[in-house]
C-alpha cells in the first residue's frame, strides 16, 4: 500500500467493519484488518517508512 492512512479513513466513513484499528506494529508495518460481507478477514499493510 502507499497511503494506508487514506485507506483507512475511506473504509471507515464507509462503514467497513474494523476488525484490528489502524496501528504501527513493532516489526516494521502499519496495518489494519477489515471484514468482508462474506466473513473473510482481509488485513493490509505498509511498511513503517515507506512511501
Amino acid at each position: 500500500m502507499d497511503d494506508l492512512d487514506a485507506l483507512y479513513a475511506r473504509a471507515s466513513a464507509a462503514g467497513a467493519q474494523v476488525v484490528k484499528a489502524l496501528n504501527t506494529e513493532p516489526w516494521g508495518m502499519r496495518e489494519f484488518g477489515l471484514r468482508t460481507v462474506d466473513g473473510h478477514r482481509i488485513m493490509f499493510g505498509q511498511e513503517v517508512g515507506a512511501a
